[in-house]
């Protein structure tokens, strides 16, 4: 899932499908069957054979290649992997799979895109793609006109927001939509009685019934520090989007002052009640997966790129994935949630000097967008932002996962689509790493996990944000004047 923390920035890899097809996109003619040889071949009727004489002969469309590179392996890769598929649908067009090291792939971008020798599709992160078009423009081309009403209308919200420049330009196909959200085991709520919950007043009242039974109501390891999807998500809740500017540009809200603060009390909150691990602060995520998977914990927070960790469990079956519970006393929207493209598919400006190669691109990644390439995917576990069915015979966890990415009531509009470390990252800061640690996360990481294991409470909260103020004043000293 694209996600940031302290450490590092991560983000999905797979590709989009949707219905549609260039216009000036001819499909291949299917090749004919052995019967249809064998009836041609039969004598005609005399008005058979004059019509025939007087028919054009089909003239088989001409070869076209072009390359698309990556890292990941054919197999493995979304786009890849639907590669042989497309070639025997279309036999005159040549895809030259090219894989380079990941992180000899970011520098050659950077590179090729300064030169203009990029591949002439590539996989990148998709802000990117948009600094790459910002800097170099002549390198990559502008995808807009391609993308009509239709097309656009087969996306779900938000799936290019990534890939387009401030001006609305659409400079990349998005790659896989992914969400972040909780994972219930229904059967234990079923079992005490409980229903699972809407809102925190419901969680709170849950927590000593499992503690009572020997269960940890939320399946939570802080040794590593950085599983803190949903609870991230919180301070979205708690309006850290709508304050941002407020508290991390010009500083006129203190981060003592601002709302979000709430999400760090209610952690506290949690742990006061008993609801992590006793034991949380040597746990390891994966144990904390395994805690969840053995069903002696009622939930766990995960992400799209995490949920291969439950899905085949014996235990799937009882799983409810959902977008988790709501604050009722906040003022904020509460159908904000985290769903994004992090990534997508440059197309190299250079290749629309050969008509028949560039209309060739756009179909193959339309078709990639058809059901067929939606469908094509799923199998390497894919799930596109279409709006597709999926087909029958999906786990309950995959199941789940494409009606929260088909989901019509969020709102990604606010929060783009991502979690709340954005809303320093990219309202204030300008997308600068170093100086969201400095200002942020390097606060933010000690004192969540702190709160949840219990090495700190909630009287720290305000000394800890008097912290980040601090880390904020030295953050803005640096920005551009």
């Amino acid at each position: 899932m694209f996600r940031m923390n302290s450490r590092r920035i991560l983000a999905g890899l797979m590709v989009i499908s949707i219905a549609g097809c260039s216009s000036s996109a001819t499909p291949t003619p299917a090749a004919p069957s052995a019967e249809a040889s064998m009836a041609a071949s039969a004598a005609p009727s005399a008005e058979a054979s004059m019509a025939a004489s007087a028919a054009p002969t089909p003239v088989a469309a001409a070869p076209v290649k072009f390359s698309y590179q990556t890292f990941v392996a054919k197999e493995a890769d979304q786009v890849g992997s639907c590669i042989d598929a497309y070639e025997k649908l279309n036999p005159n067009v040549t895809i030259d799979y090219q894989i380079v090291d990941e992180a000899a792939l970011q520098q050659k971008l950077v590179t090729m895109a300064q030169t203009g020798t990029l591949p002439d599709m590539f996989w990148w992160n998709g802000q990117q793609i948009v600094d790459a078009y910002n800097q170099t423009p002549s390198s990559i081309l502008d995808l807009t006109p391609y993308y009509d009403a239709a097309f656009k209308g087969s996306l779900v919200d938000g799936a290019t927001d990534l890939m387009t420049t401030k001006d609305g330009k659409i400079v990349g196909f998005p790659a896989n939509m992914e969400i972040q959200g909780w994972v219930f085991n229904k059967a234990l709520w079923d079992k005490y009685g409980l229903a699972i919950p809407k809102t925190i007043d419901d969680l709170k009242a849950a927590v000593p019934v499992f503690k009572q039974n020997g269960i940890a109501t939320i399946a939570y390891g802080s040794k590593e520090g950085w599983a803190v999807w949903g609870f991230q998500h919180w301070l979205e809740l708690w309006g850290v989007w709508q304050q941002a500017k407020a508290v991390f540009l010009d500083h006129s809200l203190k981060a003592v002052d601002a709302d979000f603060q709430h999400a760090y009390q209610t952690e506290a909150e949690l742990h006061a009640l008993g609801a992590f691990p006793a034991n949380n602060a040597t746990m390891s995520f994966d144990q904390a997966v395994s805690l969840f998977n053995s069903g002696k914990a009622a939930m766990i927070t995960l992400p799209s790129d995490q949920l291969g960790k439950i899905i085949g469990q014996p235990n799937e079956k009882d799983y409810i994935l959902n977008w988790g519970i709501t604050f009722p006393a906040s003022p904020y929207p509460q159908n904000v949630k985290v769903r994004d493209v992090g990534n997508g598919y440059g197309i190299s400006a250079k290749a629309a000097a050969d008509p028949a190669k560039l209309d060739a691109i756009i179909a193959f990644n339309k078709w990639r967008y058809s059901q067929a390439g939606f469908d094509c995917a799923l199998k390497v576990g894919s799930i596109m932002p279409a709006k597709l069915t999926p087909p029958a015979g999906l786990g309950p966890i995959m199941t789940q996962q494409v009606a929260l990415i088909q989901d019509t009531s969020i709102d990604t509009t606010i929060n783009h689509g991502l979690n709340s470390d954005y809303a320093p990252y990219m309202m204030a800061w300008n997308s600068n790493g170093d100086l969201f640690t400095q200002g942020f996360a390097n606060i933010r990481g000690p004192l969540e996990n702190g709160l949840m294991n219990g090495s700190l409470t909630a009287k720290d909260i305000p000394i800890e944000l008097a912290k980040m103020d601090k880390a904020i004043d030295a953050v803005i000293a640096q920005l551009p004047k």
